[in-house]
């Protein structure tokens, strides 16, 4: 065998390494199984007294129970173990002989409530149980997913009303008494009213809060998921209302705003920043959590007592007990209050036993039984399991490795084998083999493993170390206040899970630790001096990231290398060069066992690395006097210093231009713009300045203010190669290929975020104008009768929002006219402002190349449907943006009257003309008989009564050059239209001098006519009366005719 073995396979990871203690094998769960240090505390005095396990195990299998009820509590924090205590209770117990005489059901805390109903059956097999399982198998239990989410907002909100209604009525009585209302009653009023909570609960929309997505934990999901499925994942239902069941992400906003105004106005109150509200409306829910889900727990109209008496009856009569061992009481949520009138019941009264004598180990969170004053009464003492006590850090760190080795060798040896070698009464870990002493290593694979170190009962802690196990805890398991806290949970998910079963294959192939992140670290985060030392003396990237690894976890990260502790053996072990390079010698290290705890844990057997007499220091790179500052400002500032805002502000400067440098602004379709005031939006934790930015509202996040906290060691490698970089100004120093590549990544990690940032921050304007202005552009050229403007096509419409148009217009000053000027006025501001957010460039070069189409198109859309133009502008922008605010605003209020003062001009106008000529004139028959007219009154000497024949002539020839058909046309959209985009293009299309041609041409041609018709008869008389006669006849059939024209024109087409 060789030393690969003793790092466990996949298989036996996942078979014997769990989070929780409710999934190993009993062999497994004895193998890996750590004394726990534990407190009994009296409920009323509250004395205290040191315990151990089997104290426990005693003080459950006690005689002295009066009432035939015992009653244990077992207390302690989240992920401390107190399931683990409840399961070794149960395998204890069904390693006893008289087993039989108890029926033990362990309850774990996957468990839904449907199953904890069955539990309590489970191995009871007597025709006495039927009954109680055809209630098990009522309706209620197969609800549905669905189902159970419905009922219990039905529930909720039933629960909500009684609650109002019964402070209703105490209010009432205390008024009536003379006395003041419970405060609590106050707050159910006031929440409970049916605008409040019970119409979130009930609006179809803001109920989408509380139902699960892919991403999203709903709360009432997880209730019916308690209520209809056991839990298959480490992470349980939720079986509280939090602060986070009421914000909105960002999939359902438009989701809430569709919701009714009373359930929209009071979760913006619940929303607001002092939390009072959603405090309260939280705290409340929480307390008709279980009274909600009650009646949905129990079977059919039995109740959850109802069952625990008849079981207990039952098992009387087989002369047994019962047992119950429940792993987590938090998660039971509904049957809590159920479950525990249950377990208190007593079995015997008046001296005589009427049911079995139950015995009940509950495990429940620190502070949680406060709320039921039952356990209190019933219970004499609760059982918590320590943190810490006053063990210095070393003794946890000690029990640390206990645990450790402990789950190491139990999977090395894989659950199959264990059960090999576990005897039928074992209760504590003698049987379990030490996996060292079943194989045969080579003498350099041994003296590789002893460089690893072992812990109590000599378990090899390889592929680990007390030191890599002491740097995990420090960032890992330390509370609030700092003190080092002993953590199974975190110990298996964060450490033993992710390195076992994810490094396996990189260590068989020679490279682990990788050159990547281990554990959530950047390889490179020690201390930069011990980092030089490391790449004086080895050149190669891959292996520097991995020796960084080295010495980062498994050599205790020091400062300098010369206070490594990392023994030569683990080098080997990993295929790495020693860090000696004949400075640093590392000999194999003299294993001595080091007692590091008495008591529970044991000892701690850790080499002792030897180290030479006087090593000669490794050569220290020269720093600059002025990057030397920075540095020690850093460490500082890591220790819990903050940054002046004058040194904040360099580095954001800094910070600000790197990451710029690298916006693609020709992709973006963006003149480079960056606003004088985007270094106040770079934000930096602990520092000065830039009061208004926040990690959420930044252009560029350094780290969060968590992140910071947790592990500042990322920031400050960043900051000095950021002031490395601005020192030298360019790359030419040593540490440059570090720098440039920690800067290349926080750069491609931050640029997209700046790059939002601008865009919507753009010429210091908050938010994308370009909507409005092109909506405005093509509103203006529509205005403006600019060619394209009045087009269906997309492509001659995005023409028209950049055309230029018209330099100048004629000064009138009709509202049609003024509108016309306005437009033209800014028209140039707007094309601008338009340009420089979505057309590119080459460079800094003024000549487009491509336009953003899309965009605009989209926006032109939204502006076909009712031409009308969404105003919201920042007007408090720097630029331009205030008066283009000012002129969409009047553009959009004088619109409408201007359109309408045009349109009823033309209409009143063309009824003019329309007297004359008809709706649809023949053009060429009037032009016919006009000159034919014009010729006859000449021929007899008649002369118009203003201006000359010619001049008849010039406008008869001005008419038959005139667009008489469009004119038409564009009168006939006037006529049909009354707003929108069509009646704007043909108001602007209209020819006024068209027009205006008409009515001369009807009014002089019709004049002259009727002047005509007026003085032939005294003329003509003069000539005799043959002469007379033929002339006057003559006059008359051209007069005829031009009538005849006239009429037949008002129903002919052009």
């Amino acid at each position: 065998m060789s030393l690969s073995d003793f790092w466990p396979t996949e298989r036996n990871v996942l078979e014997c390494i769990k989070p929780e203690a409710e999934n190993p094998r009993d062999e497994v769960f004895l193998a890996i199984h750590q004394p726990m240090r534990l407190e009994r505390r009296h409920l009323k005095n509250h004395s205290k007294s040191p315990a151990t396990e089997h104290d426990l195990l005693t003080a459950l299998l006690s005689n002295d129970i009066p009432s035939g009820t015992l009653l244990i509590p077992i207390v302690g924090a989240s992920g401390i173990g107190k399931s683990h205590i409840v399961r070794w209770l149960d395998v204890q117990l069904r390693q006893r002989k008289d087993l039989e005489k108890r029926h033990v059901i362990r309850i774990p805390k996957s468990s839904s409530l449907k199953s904890v109903l069955r539990r309590i059956l489970e191995g009871l097999d007597g025709v006495q149980y039927k009954q109680i399982r055809k209630e098990l198998d009522s309706a209620r239990e197969k609800l549905t997913g669905i189902q159970s989410e419905e009922l219990v907002f039905s529930h909720l909100v039933i629960s909500v009303r009684t609650r109002v209604d019964d402070a209703k009525k105490r209010k009432a009585k205390a008024k009536e008494n003379g006395e003041k209302p419970d405060s609590e009653d106050e707050r159910w009023i006031a929440v409970g009213d049916d605008r409040k909570l019970p119409s979130i609960l009930q609006d179809p929309e803001t109920r989408k809060l509380f139902i699960s997505t892919k991403d999203r934990r709903g709360i009432v999901t997880e209730l019916s998921r308690r209520l209809t499925e056991d839990s298959e994942s480490d992470e349980l239902p939720r079986n509280r209302f939090e602060p986070a069941d009421f914000e909105i992400p960002g999939i359902l906003q438009t989701d809430i705003a569709k919701a009714g105004e009373n359930a929209q106005k009071y979760l913006r109150t619940l929303c607001r920043s002092d939390g009072r509200a959603q405090a309260d409306a939280i705290e409340l829910l929480n307390a008709i959590v279980d009274e909600a889900i009650a009646p949905l727990a129990s079977p059919s109209d039995n109740s959850l007592s109802d069952i625990f008496y008849e079981i207990r009856r039952e098992l009387l009569n087989e002369d047994r007990e019962l047992v119950l061992l429940v792993e987590d009481f938090a998660v039971l949520a509904g049957i809590q209050g159920a479950l525990l009138d249950a377990m208190v019941k007593e079995g015997i009264r008046d001296g005589e036993q009427q049911i079995c004598t139950l015995r009940t180990a509950l495990a429940v969170t620190e502070g949680y039984l406060k709320d039921f004053d039952t356990v209190e009464t019933r219970a004499q003492h609760a059982w918590h399991i320590l943190e810490s006590s006053n063990e210095d850090e070393s003794q946890t760190i000690a029990r640390m490795c206990s645990f450790t080795g402990a789950y190491l060798n139990a999977a090395r040896f894989g659950a199959a084998r264990l059960s090999e070698h576990l005897p039928e009464d074992a209760i504590d870990q003698s049987w379990v083999p030490n996996f060292k002493d079943e194989v045969s290593l080579a003498s350099d694979e041994s003296t590789q493993l002893e460089a690893f170190g072992t812990c109590e009962h000599e378990r090899s802690l390889f592929p680990f170390n007390i030191d890599a196990i002491r740097q995990i805890a420090d960032s890992k398991m330390r509370d609030s206040d700092g003190n080092l806290m002993f953590k199974p949970r975190t110990i298996i998910k964060d450490m033993l899970i992710p390195v076992l079963k994810d490094h396996r294959n990189e260590y068989l192939s020679g490279s682990f630790p990788p050159a990547a992140p281990l554990l959530g670290y950047g390889v490179d985060e020690i201390d930069p001096k011990l980092r030089s030392q490391i790449n004086e003396l080895q050149r190669d990237a891959v292996t520097q990231k991995r020796l960084y690894a080295i010495v980062r976890f498994w050599g205790d990260n020091p400062d300098r290398l010369e206070g490594m502790s990392a023994p030569e053996g683990i080098f080997q072990a990993f295929q790495l060069p020693e860090l000696s390079n004949g400075s640093f010698p590392s000999p194999p290290p003299s294993v001595k066992p080091i007692t590091t705890a008495n008591g529970p844990g044991g000892d701690v057997h850790a080499p002792t690395p030897t180290q030479p007499a006087s090593p000669e220091p490794a050569k220290v790179p020269w720093i600059p006097e002025e990057i030397q500052k920075w540095f020690d400002l850093f460490g500082k500032w890591a220790g819990g210093q903050d940054l002046t805002q004058k040194e904040a502000n360099s580095l954001r400067s800094e910070i600000l231009d790197l990451v710029s440098s690298a916006v693609d602004w020709d992709a973006e379709l963006l003149s480079e713009d960056i606003p004088k005031s985007a270094q106040e939006w770079v934000y930096l934790p602990r520092s000065r300045g830039a009061s208004n930015c926040d990690a959420e509202n930044a252009s560029i996040i350094v780290a969060t203010d968590q992140e910071f906290e947790v592990n500042d060691l990322p920031v400050v490698s960043l900051l000095r190669a950021v002031v490395r970089h601005r020192f030298h100004k360019g790359w030419n120093y040593e540490e440059a290929d570090e720098d440039f590549s920690r800067l290349a990544n926080f750069i491609e990690h931050a640029r997209p975020r700046l790059t939002t940032w601008l865009r919507n921050n753009y010429r210091n304007v908050k938010g994308d104008p370009s909507p409005v202005l092109t909506q405005t552009l093509l509103l203006g050229s529509r205005i403006l009768n600019i060619e394209n403007s009045h087009a269906q096509e997309d492509a001659s419409l995005v023409d028209a929002v950049f055309a230029r148009g018209k330099t100048a217009f004629e000064s009138g000053n009709s509202p049609w006219e003024m509108l016309r000027r306005e437009s033209q006025e800014h028209r140039e501001r707007l094309r601008t402002e338009l340009m420089v957010r979505v057309c590119a460039r080459q460079g800094s070069g003024e000549k487009v190349f491509a336009v953003d189409a899309a965009s605009i198109l989209e926006n032109i859309k939204s502006l076909k449907s009712e031409w009308k133009v969404d105003q919201r502008l920042d007007k408090s922008a720097d630029k331009e943006i205030p008066e283009i605010a000012s002129h969409v605003k009047a553009i959009s209020k004088d619109l409408d009257k201007a359109a309408s003062n045009r349109r009823k001009q033309i209409l009143d106008e063309w009824k003019k003309v329309e007297a004359q000529i008809g709706t649809t004139p023949d053009k060429s028959a009037l032009i016919d008989e006009a000159q034919r007219l014009i010729e006859t009154g000449k021929q007899y000497g008649f002369r118009p009564s203003v201006g000359s024949s010619a001049d008849l002539s010039r406008l008869v020839e001005s008419f038959r050059d005139a667009a008489i058909k469009t004119c038409l046309e564009h009168v006939t959209k006037i006529q049909a239209e009354a707003d929108g985009g069509a009646l704007l293009s043909a108001l602007a299309q209209f020819d006024e001098s068209t027009l205006g041609l008409l009515i001369d041409f009807t009014i002089q041609i019709g004049a002259y006519a009727a002047d005509v018709i007026g003085k032939s008869d005294g003329k003509l008389r003069v000539l005799g009366d043959d002469i007379i006669t033929s002339a006057v006849q003559d006059f008359e059939k051209r007069l005829d005719t031009f009538d005849s024209s006239l009429l037949k024109s008002r129903g002919a087409n052009l």
